[in-house]
């Protein structure tokens, strides 16, 4: 699968049409009923490894806030490839775990992204 140029190493992405591209909370099309992953390279429009479950350590400050603390579960964030502590609560945002948080200084989290969402209304 292709990794976009937009993303970065320690993005979390979504994948529509083999093109792996940053998700956020604040749009369904990219957060909502699609595959979730962790860059592990910046984006080349080549094939490029993506986790799409396990241990991954983010881009610095990838963990959008600071309301939770390690072992908390982590949800998308409607920054632009990353996660927070708090689920995002803005009419049309999406709400969906992506995993926990493992040590949350060095942005390590368990990347096992919930099957399931919310839209907020």
């Amino acid at each position: 699968m292709i990794v976009h140029t937009s993303v970065s190493v320690g993005d979390v992405c979504y994948n529509v049409n083999n093109v792996w591209r940053p998700a956020s909370a604040g749009d369904v099309t990219t957060s909502g009923d699609v595959m979730l992953g962790v860059a592990l390279a910046d984006g080349d429009t080549e094939a490029g490894p993506i986790l799409i479950r396990g241990v991954a350590r983010l881009q610095a400050g990838h963990i959008a806030d600071t309301s939770g603390q390690n072992g908390d579960a982590l949800y998308l964030s409607t920054d632009i490839g990353q996660v927070q502590f708090a689920p995002p609560s803005g009419t049309g945002d999406i709400v969906r775990i992506v995993g926990y948080c493992l040590d949350e200084d060095d942005d390590i989290i368990y990347f096992n992204p919930d099957n399931t969402f919310i839209e907020v209304a």
